[in-house]
């Protein structure tokens, strides 16, 4: 398996390094205005009593379909193994994502999924080049200066082209919350699984490291073994993703949450001072258990805190709570909220 990576990241790193053309392809944007955000996250946040949703509709209800499928729970944290087993898809030549969606009626809530599409991609570029180069920097093998450098330009990329990939399954619930105010408020949350055949997700993605790379100074462009170096361990990251506990996919959300409505609190000038306050309480809490971050991690995470490079301590802590907290931004309060909800739900008896 090792000798199959090597040959496949040397193809794909001629591929970043010459920034060949491709097949023309729609740019989608994952970016939202600033109204399209306030409206996204209007009635969410801390006037929701999350613990206080009730589902008490779902897809497949009438038919004997369990509220939160199995397949489903697992897809929510980022495996996707037992969904294609479910619809008969081979795991090995295949990639899944998922994406969230909501509104007051089902047809709402089915576009925002689709328009997720493009950030919830970009996202997940951007953590895996993010902490795949903070993983290089730390062994030696990439210089810190282009980690950081290749860090900061992921922030810039949140436009992908989307090619090949499509929506294969849809779940819907419909959630009752009460507010602050007494008044009850009906959202419905829709997931949708997307899937792509493995060369297009290749292609996908090297298209996006291609841009990252494209965008840094001259002094900074890693080496092509570098490049390649990344490649090979985004494909095994791919292959072998990490499995979360309940209670880590938890502290996922709530800590991508968290960090996502700080930002969207304030105004796109204080985004990133917000975001760095919220994530070093985050880290700060995640230092203080001895499970989460290894001793040898944690001297390394406590400079980068003392040099001020809060997100660079999330990447190189190891623990995928911080790292994936370390990503997000203003654009994803809405949708994490809304997921923060439906998962905490109970069900109506």
């Amino acid at each position: 398996m090792k000798r199959w990576y090597c040959v496949l990241a040397a193809g794909w790193v001629l591929a970043v390094l010459a920034g060949c053309g491709s097949n023309p392809a729609v740019a989608v944007s994952g970016v939202q205005t600033a109204a399209e955000q306030q409206d996204n996250i209007a009635g969410y946040g801390d006037e929701i009593r999350v613990e206080q949703s009730v589902i008490t509709d779902w897809k497949g209800r009438n038919d004997g379909t369990k509220p939160r499928p199995d397949w489903l729970a697992a897809a929510q944290d980022g495996i996707f193994r037992p969904y294609m087993e479910y619809i008969g898809v081979d795991p090995e030549t295949n990639v899944c994502r998922m994406t969230t969606g909501y509104g007051a009626d089902l047809r709402a809530a089915q576009m925002r999924a689709q328009l997720e599409f493009a950030r919830v991609v970009a996202l997940d570029l951007a953590q895996k080049v993010s902490v795949t180069s903070a993983d290089l920097a730390r062994s030696g093998g990439m210089s810190q200066e282009t980690a950081e450098a290749i860090q900061v330009q992921t922030k810039s990329q949140s436009k992908v082209e989307i090619v090949g990939g499509e929506t294969r399954t849809e779940f819907w619930r419909k959630n009752v919350s009460e507010q602050a105010k007494g008044k009850n408020d009906t959202q419905y949350v829709v997931y949708q699984i997307h899937i792509f055949p493995q060369q297009d997700w290749d292609n996908l993605r090297v298209t996006y490291l291609r841009n990252v790379v494209k965008a840094l100074p001259s002094e900074l462009t890693p080496e092509a073994q570098e490049v390649a170096a990344m490649i090979t361990r985004m494909d095994a990251d791919d292959h072998h993703p990490i499995e979360m506990s309940q209670k880590q996919a938890e502290q996922k959300l709530e800590a991508e949450r968290q960090v996502a409505q700080a930002q969207a609190s304030v105004i796109p000038a204080e985004q990133q001072a917000a975001k760095e306050t919220e994530l070093r309480k985050i880290i700060e809490a995640a230092r203080t258990d001895r499970t989460r971050i290894s001793a040898d991690r944690d001297v390394e995470v406590a400079k980068a805190l003392s040099e001020g490079k809060v997100e660079q301590a999330a990447y190189i802590s190891g623990d995928p709570i911080l790292q994936a907290a370390a990503a997000v931004s203003a654009d994803d309060a809405a949708r994490l909220t809304a997921r923060a909800i439906d998962m905490a739900a109970r069900i109506l008896n």
